[in-house]
């Protein structure tokens, strides 16, 4: 594809008839440049003189400056000057953005979902830069990208406060602060800020939920309906951030209701942050009580968290059927953290060493006895790693892992 479109770019006339082929042809080899970063050839091919996308875009004449052709010329500019923060050129491309979405619902919606369209291109190039060898200046591209992206990411946060925008503003800054998929590339000083405008967008649409419960969204539906997915997602954030306290009270809102309380997702999402709390937080007693509470569950004011141990348990009957793959993955995930939370629990004040390396060992010896596939070699190797590290802190100088369980049957049962 890319060599037709130079051959036809190169072929064509000086100062020949620009039809909308031939501005279509110009605005996909720039998207193709604009994927490889290639500043120079995106800039020559967007503003050529006759059939440059932004070049007709700004020639005043009517037939060019309205329909598909418009709209992605705007698109590919607006994404290409946000990434080469030419920030003066992408206000102007905004601008021409809504412009030719024109006015009234329908138009709102098709800007928006151009906005969201040309993020998630964005986010794409993110996740490429950092899948990127080392050796590649992949940090100084994605820094470019960010300056620019983030002007975006407020130009739809402001512009548009339907619930889908402003929710996708939000998961866009959470992902961005992450550290893990497009995340892993921005610099730990601007993930805290990301998470922290992605706690503060969504706190927002908390409160609007709470100061107008009946607020119809662009499908009809109430904004009260997306209360437990946005709680959810702050969940997330405030993780991220070490904010235990407001990371657990949204937990606790969201399996304070019977209904919930069976959403798996929701209580795996508990005992991950119950589990992250006692392993990062300062206060040795606050931390002992969260892995305690991440192994065997938590009650407070009608919310009810399984716990790592209780997630085990209620999968524990399919974890033997081969077809269940969620199922087993979760089951022998949460018998893991089990081990890991009281081993964990070593470092803290005021803990029976003796007792915890017992009942670790006894939840890995279970485990082999109960299910010796263990849920596959990944599982096998994660557990095996597990009881040597509990053979380790017993002091032993050779740890065997499993083979501890298989030579010794004793031990095993």
């Amino acid at each position: 594809a890319l060599e037709a479109l130079d051959a036809g770019l190169v072929a064509l006339p000086e100062g020949g008839p620009v039809s909308p082929v031939v501005v279509a042809g110009g605005l996909a080899r720039c998207q193709m440049a604009i994927e490889d970063g290639d500043q120079a050839m995106a800039t020559k091919l967007l503003e050529h003189p006759g059939w440059g996308g932004w070049t007709v875009l700004n020639s005043g004449d009517a037939a060019a400056t309205s329909g598909p052709l418009a709209e992605s010329a705007a698109t590919v500019a607006l994404r290409f000057f946000i990434q080469s923060q030419q920030l003066d050129k992408a206000q102007q491309a905004f601008d021409k953005l809504e412009a030719v979405a024109g006015t009234g619902p329908e138009a709102t919606a098709k800007l928006t979902n151009m906005y969201l369209s040309m993020g998630r291109d964005l986010q794409g190039q993110l996740e490429a830069l950092s899948a990127a060898p080392a050796e590649t200046d992949s940090a100084a591209a994605a820094m470019g990208i960010l300056g620019g992206f983030e002007k975006f990411l407020e130009g739809v946060a402001k512009r548009d406060a339907k619930v889908a925008s402003q929710m996708w503003v939000a998961t866009t800054y959470l992902s961005l602060g992450s550290g893990s998929g497009s995340g892993s590339v921005v610099p730990r000083a601007k993930a805290s800020a990301y998470l922290a405008r992605a706690a503060e967008v969504y706190e927002g649409l908390l409160k609007r939920a709470g100061a107008t419960p009946s607020t119809p969204t662009e499908s009809g539906d109430d904004l009260t309906r997306f209360i437990p997915s946005i709680r959810l997602k702050l969940a997330s954030v405030y993780r991220e951030l070490g904010r235990w306290d407001e990371a657990i009270g949204h937990v606790d809102w969201i399996l304070s209701d019977p209904k919930r309380q069976n959403s798996l997702d929701a209580q795996v999402q508990a005992a991950e942050i119950l589990q992250a709390a006692g392993e990062k937080a300062t206060d040795g007693a606050a931390a002992a009580r969260f892995l305690r509470e991440a192994i065997a569950g938590r009650k407070s004011q009608g919310s009810v968290a399984w716990g790592w141990g209780g997630i085990a348990n209620r999968l524990a009957r399919q974890a033997a059927d081969a077809k269940a793959v969620d199922a087993r993955a979760k089951f022998f995930a949460a018998r893991l953290n089990v081990v890991r939370c009281r081993l964990l629990l070593l470092a803290k004040p005021g803990q029976d060493r003796a007792k915890l390396l017992q009942m670790a060992f006894n939840d890995v010896a279970v485990t082999y006895r109960l299910y010796p596939d263990l849920g596959g070699d990944a599982f096998r190797t994660q557990f095996d790693a597990l009881l040597k590290q509990i053979q380790k802190e017993r002091g032993e100088a050779s740890p065997r892992g499993l083979a501890e369980l298989d030579e010794t049957p004793a031990a095993a049962s």
